[in-house]
């Protein structure tokens, strides 16, 4: 990921920073899944190998929070409920303000999929929900608003639908 910012004179983007955590160069990272929220961001690692290459293509997901100084540091590293190869994890992310979503399109394979909410108290994410699809790549997308939360599924009866959650829903 590579951060941009507006320079002084106001007239054009300059590269700040770069991003590029542990993953491998094939792991994904920022390929699929990338979210901004004020002072926080999440990113997709769709193909991370979950415990050292005990299955791969799991998928993680990142977070990031923005100092002062206007630097992105890595807060947490994020890794599905029960991991198993091609879960596919950080294919699609959303954040905003304390809660995080990240959508796992072939979790529970053949493309059943899931979706994975996270809550923020302080510096740590706590997994507070689980969605498990019925089939048809659930949580091939995922958004978040308030308290609103969409997941999609792209090929419900040919055509793809989204489904609401949220705390109160």
């Amino acid at each position: 990921v590579r951060i941009f910012k507006l320079n002084s004179a106001g007239d054009a983007f300059e590269p700040s920073q770069f991003i590029s955590p542990e993953p491998d160069v094939g792991d994904g990272f920022s390929k699929y899944g990338l979210a901004v929220s004020g002072d926080y961001m999440i990113v997709g690692a769709v193909l991370d190998d979950y415990n050292n290459n005990s299955f791969i293509d799991t998928g993680a997901a990142y977070i990031y929070l923005r100092n002062d100084s206007g630097v992105w540091n890595e807060q947490k590293h994020l890794y599905g409920q029960d991991p198993v190869a091609s879960d596919y994890f950080g294919w699609s992310v959303a954040i905003h303000g304390d809660f995080a979503m990240v959508g796992a399109k072939w979790k529970n394979s053949p493309s059943v999929g899931a979706a994975f909410v996270y809550e923020r108290n302080g510096t740590n994410w706590t997994q507070i929900q689980y969605i498990l699809g019925t089939g048809d790549q659930f949580g091939y997308s995922v958004a978040m608003d308030g308290d609103s939360w969409l997941v999609g599924e792209i090929y419900e009866d040919s055509g793809g639908v989204v489904y609401k959650y949220g705390p109160n829903i």
